[in-house]
Formats: C-alpha cells, structure tokens, sequence
C-alpha cells in the first residue's frame, strides 16, 4: 500500500502567506539596486573584457609584432626541451606542441601583459573620473546646503530667506547666522 505525500491537512493560505512574504523580501533586495549595480558592472566588464582583448590581439600585437623576425607576438615561444625524436627548430608554436616539445609561451605571457596593463589604466581612469564627479556634486551640494535650510516642520528644504514654508506655509523663525 502506497502512503500519500501529504497526510492530514495541509495549510495552504499559510504556505501561500509565506511564499508571498519571500517574494517581497526578494523583490525589496533585488530594488536596493546594489544587485541591479552589481550584475550591470558584470555585464559590462565583461563586454569591456572583449573590447581590450580585441584592441591587444587585433591592433597593439600587430604592431608589437613589427619589430619581430616572425608571424606575431603571441606565437612567441622558446623551446626548453626538445621532443625524443626530430628536430629542435620550430616554425610555430602549434609544430612544437605537436611534436612534444616543452616550450616557454613568452609571447603569449607579454600579450596577456598588455591586456592587463591596458585594463588596469582604464580602470584607474575610471576610477580618477568618477572621483571627480562625486568631489564636484559634493561641492555643489555643500554650496546649496549653505543657501538652502530645513523646514521644521514638514522637513522640506527651503530657502534660508524663507519667513514662511512654501510646502507647509508654516510660519519660520529668522535663520541663525553662519559665521
């Protein structure tokens, strides 16, 4: 004899309260915006990822590449030791690793050093703007605090000249002077 799943009486509106009162908890964490932030950053890093990799591997390596004897910087390598049969002078990186020998992808290393390098400086420079718009808006608030008071009684911001609140029309007091 097969038992049923669910014995006896099942609270149906208390399962259904609780699964309501998650959904809200979740639907408040996700609104905070710093989950909405975070997976926008992700986002963007990594359309940013893209881009560096294509501007190291499409127009600084090719260039980089110039000023060396063979097809690019990447196919870079040093060979450390040579396979157990044939030869120890290698065409390509792909000829060595076919044949078994162990090499030293140098020039691999130096491109993912350059990405590097290029994602770091953008970042920085993100950062030094980013800085210098919030020091900004933050003068430019200051600047406006020292104009602009609270209403007391409706908790408003209101001109420090003010006799009367605009929003409430609560009489004020005259402003204490700043010295």
């Amino acid at each position: 004899m097969v038992k049923p799943f669910l014995q006896g009486d099942v609270d149906v509106d208390g399962f259904i309260e609780k699964a309501d009162t998650l959904a809200s908890e979740f639907k408040d964490f996700i609104a905070r915006g710093n989950v909405v932030d975070l997976a926008v950053g992700t986002i963007m890093g990594g359309a940013f990822g893209a881009i560096v990799a294509s501007l190291v591997s499409d127009v600084i390596t090719p260039v980089v590449s110039l000023a060396l004897p063979s097809s690019g910087l990447k196919e870079q390598f040093s060979v450390l030791r040579c396979p157990k049969a044939g030869t120890c002078t290698f065409s390509t990186l792909a000829a060595a690793s076919d044949a078994g020998a162990i090499t030293l992808n140098w020039g691999a290393f130096v491109q993912s050093v350059i990405s590097f390098l290029i994602i770091s400086l953008c970042v920085f420079s993100m950062i030094k703007i980013y800085t210098a718009a919030m020091t900004v808006d933050r003068k430019r608030r200051e600047s406006i605090r020292q104009v602009a008071r609270m209403c007391p009684f409706c908790d408003v911001e209101i001109s420090r000249k003010a006799k009367r609140c605009p929003h409430c029309t609560s009489a004020l007091e005259e402003p204490k002077k700043t010295k």
